[in-house]
């Protein structure tokens, strides 16, 4: 017999929908979800509507909108009138939380704005504020402290990093050369991601509460651009058979580790690493010269490899 998924407990929505538990929480926090039906303080029941709405907002978010863009798309159509068991307290309550969150959402795009600009460690909560014109108080009635806006506006961070450039790479039709203004636009921005890829990474690793799994999501929005390119170029012809996902995580892992160098100290500029990628966008038509590409950067430098043992 099917399972009635009219009254189902988290674990069972998070089973059907395919989003993990905290992310369900996550977008209750948000307002994105309308409140469960409350059996008591321990048990909560989620319906249909609440499938749904996580349907539409893992869709809205594979076609690269924010949180904030998708909490103005469901809060144009009340889901209200389909809630089985909802009554005026339930309304209200619902009410309270949108102001709640509106101020939230404030401090968020606040705080995405500047963690983008400064990083994380050179981030302040008074920078924050001082952007808003608010009180740290007024802060603290939404976050418990640095940490945790930041877990909220990690989405909105990553798209701020790249709407200088997103038009530019969009408009351009050649794959190779979208390739390389994605990595030439990664090799920029570098310097203001590093700490917080750090961080996430290592509070992901030690599956500290709110960042598990939250380093894998950052990763993905790097990848996923340039799977889709890849295939793209596959299927035009202008690279040659191979497999998407291997080179996408390949090609953005050898880039971090491109940016890490540049940024570590004075000897490569930012150009070099440029140059760099425009050799490989060139490679990839012709793999032969994959491997006299490369060293090129390293023999104008003068001629490193002779002074090793490898």
């Amino acid at each position: 017999m099917q399972k009635n998924i009219h009254y189902m407990k988290i674990g069972d929505l998070s089973k059907i929908s395919g989003v993990s538990r905290y992310s369900i929480h996550h977008y209750l926090r948000l307002g994105l979800l309308p409140p469960p039906q409350r059996k008591n303080q321990t048990m909560a029941y989620y319906g249909d509507e609440h499938l749904m709405s996580l349907k539409k907002i893992v869709s809205l978010r594979d076609e690269g909108f924010s949180l904030y863009v998708i909490y103005q798309v469901l809060s144009q159509k009340s889901v209200d009138d389909n809630l089985p068991h909802t009554n005026k307290k339930t309304i209200a309550s619902r009410q309270s939380m949108k102001g709640k969150e509106s101020k939230r959402e404030e401090i968020i795009k606040a705080a995405g704005k500047i963690f983008s600009e400064k990083g994380y460690y050179q981030t302040n909560i008074s920078d924050i504020t001082d952007e808003l014109g608010i009180g740290k108080s007024s802060f603290y009635l939404s976050f418990k402290n640095k940490k945790e806006v930041f877990l909220h506006c990690i989405d909105d961070i990553f798209e701020n990093l790249w709407k200088e450039d997103f038009v530019r790479i969009r408009e351009e039709t050649d794959m190779r050369s979208r390739l390389r203004l994605r990595g030439e636009a990664f090799i920029r921005v570098y310097p203001r991601i590093k700490d917080i890829l750090q961080l996430v990474r290592g509070a992901s690793v030690s599956k500290e509460e709110g960042f598990e799994g939250k380093y894998n999501e950052i990763y993905a929005k790097f990848v996923r651009p340039v799977i889709s390119d890849l295939k793209k170029g596959i299927d035009q012809g202008i690279f040659p058979e191979m497999d998407p996902e291997l080179t996408a995580y390949a090609l953005v892992g050898s880039l971090e580790a491109i940016a890490y160098r540049i940024h570590l100290d004075n000897k490569y500029s930012i150009e070099e690493g440029q140059n760099i990628l425009r050799q490989f966008s060139f490679s990839v038509k012709y793999p032969n010269s994959i491997s006299a590409s490369i060293p090129s950067i390293v023999d104008r430098q003068g001629n490193h490899n002779k002074s090793s043992n490898c």
